[in-house]
């Protein structure tokens, strides 16, 4: 290994032979008078650049190493702590979207302990059997993997005469779009007690919301829709938001049939699947969700 000059530290391999290139690539540039605008002056930069870039990278990996190495040669209570501090993550407001984007934030639901208690306790006396065999999402007794088990027979069922048509459709931030006044209306209908019924409305009434931005806090808003991302209800709640699309396909006979079953909806919460073995009755299928969704305002 050869020293360099500079940073106490010795020169690998990789570095050496960057560094040789980089002074054949000069002796070259320098026989031709030191040319501004020539294609050596180029490749010298970039050269140089990649030597530059081996040094940085090789310093810190020693820098990360260091302490390590200063433990083991000289174990103490403070080096220890100095590493545990070194490496200690850091919370920072991470975001996959732009920061200027309202798209990219979501309300927060911070719900006491006790008022979780009492929806467990709601929860069993609220009729929440579904009216659909197919919704597979959230659901007691059942999977994921049985609504792409319903995909892959009906696959197997269609022949070289018999072609299966599939759409998928995802509701985007499906918890967040819940219209609380449609909720009440389908709990009525439903059959829902009114006592439960009412304790029901009354989580969902005089919602209010607040925007904190770099420390400051907005005014409040009125909250008339979502259900609370958390609650014990929330997912039962959701599935009785959308299960009369659900119904709807399946008694119009709309979707695919295995012999006497209908399969032509299989879904798992906010995710639809619909199955067709003609592209006109698929497109059907979904022209009534494109106008559920309009109804119900997702």
């Amino acid at each position: 290994m050869t020293k360099l000059k500079g940073p106490k530290w010795k020169a690998s391999p990789k570095v050496r032979k960057h560094l040789k290139t980089y002074k054949q690539l000069y002796s070259k540039w320098k026989a031709l008078g030191k040319p501004e605008n020539h294609q050596s002056k180029q490749d010298l930069k970039i050269e140089k650049k990649k030597l530059r870039s081996q040094q940085r990278q090789e310093y810190a990996t020693d820098r990360r190493r260091k302490p390590y190495e200063q433990i083991m040669d000289n174990p103490s209570t403070e080096l220890f702590f100095k590493l545990i501090n070194r490496y200690k993550s850091k919370s920072k407001t991470k975001t996959s979207g732009m920061e200027i984007d309202v798209n990219s934030y979501r309300g927060i639901t911070v719900t006491p302990v006790l008022s979780k208690l009492h929806e467990f306790c709601i929860l069993g006396k609220l009729f929440i059997n579904s009216g659909t065999d197919l919704q597979f999402g959230f659901t007691a007794g059942l999977w994921l993997l049985f609504a792409s088990l319903i995909i892959s027979e009906c696959k197997c069922e269609t022949s070289n005469a018999l072609s299966l048509y599939l759409a998928t459709v995802d509701v985007q931030s499906a918890f967040d779009v819940v219209q609380h006044t449609i909720l009440l209306d389908k709990l009525l209908d439903r059959g829902t007690h009114p006592d439960i019924w009412l304790l029901i409305k009354d989580f969902y009434s005089g919602l209010t919301s607040k925007v904190k931005w770099q420390g400051e806090f907005s005014e409040s808003f009125n909250i008339q829709k979502g259900v609370r991302q958390g609650g014990i209800l929330s997912t039962h709640l959701y599935k009785i938001f959308v299960e009369d699309l659900l119904k709807e396909l399946e008694e119009n006979s709309l979707g695919f049939t295995l012999g006497k079953i209908y399969c032509g909806a299989p879904t798992c919460a906010d995710d639809v699947a619909l199955l067709s073995s003609n592209p006109e009755e698929l497109q059907v299928m979904l022209n009534i969700l494109q106008r559920y969704a309009k109804q119900h305002q997702f």
